[in-house]
């Protein structure tokens, strides 16, 4: 009989230390959730960090290149003004390897005469009478395109129509 005791005092404690035991897997699980979503809260900043860096680093290159090409177009301007007056064929191939050489680098020369005038990508310096509203009658600085995005506005002389002349007068 005292066999059976001990083997019932075994089964009441057992159920007691096993309430325990649950209580701690219970406590070790939402621990480990947590612990969990933590780490995938900070896997996801990582994350989201190393993407604004990249970003950030391409932006960063972009703005040097941006700025390293707009010193170079004054000197592209100065070799086509001075095409215009001098026909000689070292100039000619000067300018052509420079205008390839801006073309590798993602450069693009807005072609914009004779098209509606945007203020988003070109400044009316002079304004003269035309047929037409708002058409680039003259080109007298060119604006260029870096991969798509605006490198140099250019300057340009718009049309006004009589009409529109003595509305602003």
């Amino acid at each position: 009989m005292k066999f059976l005791t001990k083997m019932q005092q075994n089964k009441k404690t057992t159920p007691i230390k096993n309430d325990k035991a649950q209580e701690q897997i219970q406590k070790l699980q939402t621990d480990l959730e947590m612990c969990n979503a933590k780490y995938l809260r900070a896997l996801a900043d990582y994350r989201n960090l190393e993407n604004r860096l990249t970003q950030e680093k391409m932006r960063a290159l972009f703005d040097i290149q941006k700025r390293t090409i707009t010193t170079f177009l004054s000197l592209k301007d100065d070799i086509d003004n001075a095409s215009l007056f001098e026909e000689n064929e070292g100039l000619k191939l000067v300018k052509k390897k420079f205008e390839d050489i801006l073309r590798t680098f993602g450069v693009e020369k807005m072609e914009i005469e004779g098209k509606e005038f945007s203020a988003d990508t070109m400044e009316c310096i002079q304004t003269k009478p035309g047929e037409k509203d708002n058409i680039v009658l003259q080109v007298h600085e060119q604006g260029y395109l870096l991969n798509g995005e605006l490198l140099r506005v250019a300057k340009v002389t718009v049309s006004v129509t009589t009409k529109a002349e003595n509305i602003t007068n």
